[in-house]
C-alpha cells in the first residue's frame, strides 16, 4: 500500500489542523536507532486512535470499515520494525524459558501469560514467525490488535505442537468471538526446542539471557523422555551418560 496515497487518506478523513498538513513533518524516516519518525510515525498515531475509537463505540463517521483495517496496518508496520528486533528477542528470552519449560513440563491444563505487542513480537523476532489475521492485513506486518495471542497446543498423544495466532475482528457485526490462524507446526517439542534455541543464538545476547532464567536450558531438558538424543543441544556437546546423570540433577 503506497504510503503517500495512505497519508493523503488520513489527511483527508481528519482534516488539516493548525500546524498543517502531514506530509510537512517529513517523510517515511527514521532516527539513528532506526525507529519510524515524522510523518510516517504521525500516520502510525492517527489510524490507531481512529481505529481504537470505533472499537470502543464511538464510530468514526467518516471512515469506513475498509479503510479502518487497512490504515491499522500502518500501526502493525511501525511495531514490525521497531519491535521485531534483537532488543525485544533480549526482552522475551525470559519468557520464552518459561514457555518452554511449562510445554516440557507435560501434563493437563494450560499456562495463560498476559503481555503486550512487544512479547508476541520478540517471539516472532527469535523464531523468524509471521501470521495472517483477516480482516487485518497480515504476513510480515504482524497484526496484534487488543486481545490477541500466541496459542501453543501440545499434542501428548503425537507429540506434535502447534502454533497459531488467536484474535478478535473488532468492529465486526455479531456476538464476540475468536479466530485462529495456523503459524506453525513442529513434530516434537525437541524440534521446537532446536527451532527456539537456534533463533536466540541468532540474536546477540538473546541465548545468553535466556541461560540466565533458573537452571537455564537445563531446566527444559530434563524433561524430556530421550536426553541422549538432545545431548548435543543440551549440553553442549558434552558425554551423553555424564550429561543425562547432571540434568537428572537440575
Amino acid at each position: 500500500w503506497n504510503f503517500s496515497a495512505a497519508l493523503e487518506e488520513v489527511q483527508a478523513l481528519i482534516g488539516v489542523g493548525q500546524r498543517g498538513p502531514i506530509a510537512a513533518q517529513g517523510g517515511l524516516a527514521h532516527d539513528d536507532e532506526g525507529v519510524p519518525v515524522g510523518s510516517v510515525k504521525l500516520l502510525r498515531d492517527f489510524a490507531q486512535m481512529i481505529f481504537y475509537t470505533n472499537t470502543s463505540g464511538i464510530p468514526f463517521v467518516h471512515a469506513t470499515q475498509d479503510q479502518l483495517y487497512r490504515l491499522l496496518a500502518w500501526q502493525h508496520w511501525y511495531r514490525s520494525v521497531k519491535d521485531v528486533s534483537t532488543e525485544y528477542a533480549i526482552d522475551n528470552a525470559h519468557l520464552l524459558h518459561r514457555i518452554l519449560s511449562d510445554l516440557a513440563s507435560g501434563g493437563p491444563g494450560s499456562s495463560i501469560y498476559t503481555g503486550h505487542d512487544g512479547n508476541m513480537d520478540g517471539l516472532a523476532a527469535i523464531f523468524n514467525w509471521t501470521w495472517e489475521a483477516p480482516p487485518y492485513m497480515g504476513g510480515a506486518l504482524l497484526p496484534t490488535p487488543p486481545g490477541s495471542g500466541l496459542l501453543f497446543e501440545y499434542d501428548l498423544g503425537s507429540g506434535a505442537i502447534e502454533v497459531s495466532y488467536v484474535y478478535h475482528a473488532f468492529n465486526e457485526p455479531g456476538d464476540f468471538k475468536l479466530s485462529q490462524s495456523k503459524v506453525a507446526t513442529m513434530s516434537s517439542f525437541e524440534q521446537l526446542l532446536a527451532l527456539a534455541v537456534e533463533g536466540l543464538k541468532s540474536r546477540d545476547g538473546a541465548y545468553e539471557c535466556f541461560q540466565q532464567a533458573p537452571a537455564g536450558i537445563g531446566a527444559i531438558c530434563q524433561h524430556l523422555s530421550d536426553c541422549t538424543a538432545m545431548a548435543g543441544l543440551c549440553c553442549n556437546g558434552g558425554g551423553q551418560a555424564a550429561c543425562c546423570h547432571s540434568l537428572m540433577q537440575v
